[in-house]
């Protein structure tokens, strides 16, 4: 079982391609890292991939288009413990 699969993915912003045709498997239980230089797609790729944005492209299909409350954010509570704490409990 994989934790996240891309087949020929791509993203545009205007006439800039951010990410052209990246296809990715991460089995389930494993770690991956993204490097490589600024400007390269790390960053889009991982909005993709917690649907954040939505990508213009899927291999040789066009998504269906973002629903409303597609991507909510999610607020937690946090708690600092020692040695933060002096400061009281926050909302992120």
């Amino acid at each position: 079982m994989d934790a996240v699969r891309l087949t020929g993915v791509t993203k545009t912003f205007g006439d800039q391609v951010a990410v052209n045709d990246i296809s990715l498997t991460v089995p389930a239980g494993s770690v991956y890292g993204f490097s490589g230089p600024n400007g390269s797609g790390k960053t889009t790729t991982l909005r993709m991939i917690l649907h954040v944005i939505h990508p213009e492209r899927i291999g040789n299909t066009k998504p269906p288009p973002a629903r409303p409350g597609d991507c909510q954010p999610t607020l937690k509570s946090v708690s600092p413990g020692p040695p933060w704490g002096l400061l009281r409990r926050q909302t992120v």
